[in-house]
């Protein structure tokens, strides 16, 4: 088919001249205001938070291997994972109900509640006995957690003298215990003869909202700390009110995923029919494409092992979470690359049917039809778009926010995270 038939005649019919001109001034102006006013508005439609973080992957595992150390555990030949996590349930209860986003920056600001920390974990394959590290964003030693097997032996302590050895062990991590009340005791003999004791502490003065209360936990381990944890104790009242709008919102998905697969899967099967009888399925290119698009969804995944570490239960061989992982991989992959061919040869197709006068989507970028003044006006149509999109979805999640009280938590520009990736 020649593209550039009729060529001479529209540059030489001025009404035409003139609406194509119209429209590229229309389409770059809303380019440029959409682009702008994303640019201007952004924060206020997707709130972020600053964080700070002055403790990179590697420097955390250095302090954590310290601390470990410190403590008399050894980490000598075991595994570490580590992650940039975050308290969500206590940034979603601060948004919601303990004065919004500007309550949850102002807890970033101070030192009372970290919600952002390194997690570094220490563990051992078919060992019961890791260590875990938590420090705060700028590398300072937020808490610990040694897991001990019941079974193991240890001293009986009473309540004086393990609460003695929690009292000691909270200065040298500049825990002001002196500020906290002891909510909680607990002691349990385990089945290895030891005695362990478990004691809460809260801060009595100050609260996150109104029944939001700041908590220490220290465990203690026949005569060793092995555990100081900081966290916010959540009302229960706020985990059912949330659970109840979660479960709301997962059913107003949920049945907009079915009537979506229903639609496209009834369509979809009844065009592949109409197309199967015409002998017009193009399944090669589809393939390709369907094909590369699983593959680069494999490959992320795969670019991600080294976080997948913080989900592995030492109670399993290692070799049997790698081949489980793979296979959920591989297995997720072939379903993509099943379910994106067919959706490619079936839309491909019928849309040759119903425009069969338009550009074939697997010869847009083939040789002489690239070069066509066609190709060029869509590729710039598309790229254009990207500033109008920008705009549209800004203004639309300030309108829900500010007037239908929709709720989108902040977050920060970037996720530490990436760095821990095998290919950042």
């Amino acid at each position: 088919m020649n593209w550039t038939a009729g060529s001479k005649e529209i540059k030489g019919n001025p009404m035409i001249k003139n609406k194509s001109l119209l429209f590229w001034s229309l389409f770059i102006t809303l380019f440029v205001l959409g682009s702008a006013y994303a640019w201007l508005k952004f924060t206020d439609a997707f709130p972020v938070v600053n964080v700070q973080v002055d403790t990179d992957r590697e420097e955390a595992v250095r302090i954590a291997k310290q601390t470990a150390e410190s403590r008399g555990f050894s980490v000598s030949g075991m595994q570490t994972a580590v992650r940039f996590d975050l308290d969500r349930e206590v940034q979603y209860y601060t948004e919601l109900e303990a004065g919004g986003k500007e309550a949850f920056g102002k807890m970033l600001a101070d030192t009372l509640y970290e919600p952002y920390t390194w997690l570094v974990r220490f563990f051992r394959e078919r060992q019961d006995e890791e260590f875990l590290v938590r420090l705060t964003p700028g590398g300072q030693v937020y808490g610990f957690y040694e897991k001990v097997p019941e079974d193991n032996p240890g001293e009986i302590l009473s309540e004086s003298e393990a609460r003695s050895l929690v009292a000691g062990l909270s200065k040298s991590y500049h825990v002001p215990l002196h500020a906290y009340n002891e909510v909680e005791v607990s002691s349990e003999i385990k089945p290895g003869g030891r005695m362990d004791h478990v004691f809460v502490y809260e801060r009595p003065d100050i609260t996150l909202g109104k029944d939001g209360r700041y908590r220490i936990r220290f465990t203690v381990t026949g005569n060793t700390v092995t555990q100081i944890k900081r966290y916010v104790e959540v009302p229960e009242a706020f985990r059912l009110r949330y659970e109840n709008m979660r479960a709301a919102n997962r059913t107003i998905s949920n049945v907009g995923l079915v009537a979506m697969f229903l639609f496209l899967g009834v369509g979809g099967l009844a065009g592949l029919f109409t197309l199967l009888k015409r002998h017009a399925v193009k399944w090669k290119p589809a393939l390709y494409w369907g094909g590369g698009i699983a593959v680069l969804q494999i490959a992320a995944l795969f670019n991600q092992w080294p976080l997948i570490w913080m989900n592995y239960d030492t109670a399993l061989s290692k070799n049997n979470f790698v081949f489980q992982q793979i296979f959920d991989f591989i297995l997720l992959g072939m379903v993509l690359a099943f379910v994106m061919t067919l959706t490619f040869a079936v839309a491909e197709g019928l849309t040759r049917m119903a425009f069969p006068r338009q550009i074939c989507l697997w010869k847009v970028w083939n040789g002489p039809v690239a070069a066509t003044g066609e190709i060029h006006k869509q590729t710039w149509i598309g790229l254009l778009s990207t500033g109008i999109f920008f705009g549209f979805s800004t203004i639309f999640y300030i309108v829900v926010t500010r007037y239908w009280n929709w709720w989108s938590p902040a977050s920060p520009l970037y996720d530490p995270n990436i760095l821990a990736h095998i290919i950042p």
